[in-house]
């Protein structure tokens, strides 16, 4: 990739999917999608849809259609691969899901945003 081309996705990943997706919170293996993104590019069913580490569909779901940096994820859906769903109420996936993300045996997750100060 050309300097400018590793950039660009640089860039594109952290409007996408936050600074830092995934942290330690009392040595577990956690992550937060936190976008950074224009109300414009959401489609007209309120949603943006991503790839994240080159295999899980991520859909964000903006029903107020703001700007992403007013909003905080306020609950997930994860479809394992060969699981049921799993929701995760609040904005922080833990231990074993945020792992199960990075290894590939998540398949997609929605996010749902909303501006909690409104």
């Amino acid at each position: 990739l050309s300097g400018a081309t590793a950039e660009f996705l640089s860039m594109w990943q952290h409007m996408l999917a936050g600074e830092a997706p995934f942290f330690l919170q009392e040595n577990v293996l956690c992550m937060s999608l936190k976008p950074i993104l224009p109300d414009w590019l959401f489609d007209e069913n309120d949603t943006v849809t991503f790839t994240f580490l080159g295999h899980c569909k991520v859909v964000y779901h903006n029903p107020q259609r703001l700007d992403t940096w007013h909003l905080e994820p306020v609950s997930s859906i994860l479809h394992p691969i060969d699981h049921e769903i799993i929701r995760i109420e609040g904005n922080i996936i833990s231990a074993p899901y945020a792992d199960m993300v990075r290894t590939g045996q998540i398949g997609e997750i929605h996010v749902y945003l909303e501006d909690r100060e409104r």
